[in-house]
């Protein structure tokens, strides 16, 4: 119910009537909200993706940079998950020889 200032003018309506009156479908008005913070300081209002940021802010599929020697940040692969599970692999070997020989 609206109300009626002094001079004629319509007040402020209740969230309830305000929500009542959005656009947007129920399931957009109670998804969870991104919450990036914007270039004007505030935080985002946009419904997340299943990812928790909007389709602005990182929630896309296919965002980010390719993987591996696609990517124009590559380097050596020195870091990449395959050179990593090798170093892993090798300790592992290595912890297995010496607990081998401590054996003896």
């Amino acid at each position: 119910m609206r109300s009626v200032d002094r001079e004629g003018g319509r007040g402020a309506t209740s969230l309830d009537e305000a929500m009542q009156r959005s656009r947007e479908p129920l399931s957009l008005r109670q998804a969870p909200r991104c919450l990036a913070k914007t270039r004007r300081g505030t935080l985002c209002q946009a419904p997340a993706t299943p990812k928790g940021r909007c389709r602005m802010h990182g929630g896309a599929p296919g965002s980010g940079g390719p993987k591996g020697p696609r990517n124009g940040m590559w380097k050596h692969g020195q870091y990449s998950q395959d050179m990593i599970e090798q170093r892993r692999e090798v300790r592992r070997i290595i912890k297995a020889a010496k607990d081998a020989l401590d054996a003896f």
